[in-house]
This record gives structure tokens, sequence and C-alpha cells, in this order.
């Protein structure tokens, strides 16, 4: 949860956990008028919609929408992150560029935490909306990960497939 202010154009989100995060908007985003706006904004107007999972943001020359980062997603790509899904990530980036360091990322990942690590990867790709590419390495990395489960059996095959799927729906309708 967190409060969204706006003060000056610029767009504060007070988090939850006393975290302050500005966001400005550049003067470029909203309408430029050469007419002599003399209204007591300028002519910048920021419009905030709220929902129940993120805010819309809205001027007069973009759309944006703004949400929290889920927790695998901070947890993977977080600066010097060492939980297991990061690792295994790590790992994944290693193995594929033919490294060695994959097998010393994947080893510090605990056997009981792997599967933890492989649905992070797997949850984080439904989130990853902009990139193909790196929705991509987070399945791949999560197929990867999948090899090195103690029992292999027990792992949702079903889960990895609706989400590829989901992905699949979503990328083709967002072409």
């Amino acid at each position: 949860d967190a409060v969204v202010l706006v003060f000056n154009h610029d767009q504060i989100i007070v988090a939850s956990s006393n975290e302050f995060i500005p966001y400005p908007y550049p003067a470029s985003m909203f309408s430029s008028s050469s007419s002599g706006d003399d209204r007591e904004d300028g002519g910048h107007q920021l419009l905030l919609i709220a929902e129940i999972d993120c805010i819309r943001v809205i001027t007069a020359r973009s759309y944006e929408v703004l949400s929290i980062v889920p927790f695998q997603t901070q947890d993977i790509f977080g600066f010097g992150s060492q939980e297991s899904a990061s690792l295994l990530y790590d790992s994944y980036e290693d193995f594929e560029a033919g490294d060695a360091r994959a097998d010393h990322h994947r080893r510090k990942i605990a056997e009981e935490q792997m599967e933890d690590a492989v649905i992070d990867c797997l949850e984080a790709a439904k989130y990853e909306l902009e990139m193909v590419e790196y929705q991509t390495k987070l399945l791949r990395a999560c197929k990867y990960g999948k090899l090195f489960l103690k029992n292999q059996d027990l792992f949702l095959c079903d889960q990895f497939v609706e989400t590829c799927r989901f992905l699949r729906v979503l990328n083709n309708l967002r072409a």
C-alpha cells in the first residue's frame, strides 16, 4: 500500500515503510501551448486515477500505469540480491554464457529452497510485461532450476504450461 501525492508537478509516492520516492514528470510530458496559456498551472495538468492494483497517470501527452513491483521481481533483479531466485537466474545466465560460475551460483541455493526459487522465477515471468526477452530468460531459468529439484515429479508442470499460455496470449494481444 502507498499514498500518492502530486506536488509541483512531481509525483511523490509515500510507501508504507516511510520511504519517499520522487517520480518527476518533465515539462515535455505536458501540453506545450504557444498561445500563452494564462492558467495558474501554466497548462500543466496531471491526472491520477486510482485502480485496485495500480495508479493511472494521464497528462496531455502521455498515459502511464504505475504499480508495485512484485516481491519475486524485487528478489531476482534487486541490486546485490542473494535470494535463491536471484542466484538461480544468475546461474542460468552464466550457464547460457558457458561460464563455470553457473555451478558455483547454483550450489549456493539450498536444496529445500530450489523449488521456491523455481516458482519465484515462474511468477516473476508473469509480471515482466515490457520485455519478452526477460520473460523468456525467467522461464528458461525456471526450466533450468527444475533439473536440480530433489523430486522433479512433485513440481507442478501445469503451472509452467499455464504461465506460458498466459504470456503467449498477452504478447500476441500487445503485438
